[in-house]
């Protein structure tokens, strides 16, 4: 991976979670988001990783979720996906699926990854606030 491509994904990924932590209401009681351990590559495609999770939240409400990857061993690579529209029902745990995309191939082993939740109220064309937001922070396994 090039000094300027790391430079870069240092850069939004930091800018990313700032914007994540700025946006975010200050009680997270109503959302909670989670992260299946193990995340499996696209058949074929190394560049290209589904990551699974759970997210409970508000009823009338959608749900967008983001998430990035960083993986290193013989090589530096990083993945990042987003998914929108999950509806909220109160109580009831929904699942959430992302392809995330990596400019570079990345290899079957330990990652980290951190997610973000947000839960909006639905309008066209993108959903509006206030909204309730929760993170998710933690090591997968890539298969």
């Amino acid at each position: 991976m090039k000094k300027e491509q790391i430079v870069s994904f240092a850069t939004g990924s930091a800018l990313s979670i700032g914007l994540m932590l700025a946006l975010a209401s200050p009680g997270f009681a109503g959302i909670s988001l989670s992260i299946n351990p193990t995340a499996t590559f696209v058949p074929g495609n190394n560049k290209q990783v589904i990551v699974t999770g759970t997210v409970t939240c508000p009823s009338g409400k959608v749900i967008t979720v983001g998430i990035q990857m960083v993986q290193q061993g013989k090589m530096a690579a990083h993945a990042w996906g987003e998914t929108r529209g999950v509806q909220c029902n109160t109580g009831t745990v929904s699942t959430w699926e992302i392809t995330a995309s990596s400019p570079v191939p990345m290899q079957g082993g330990p990652a980290s990854a951190l997610a973000g939740a947000w839960a909006c109220f639905p309008s066209e064309p993108k959903p509006t606030g206030p909204c309730e937001f929760s993170q998710y922070s933690g090591d997968i396994s890539l298969k």
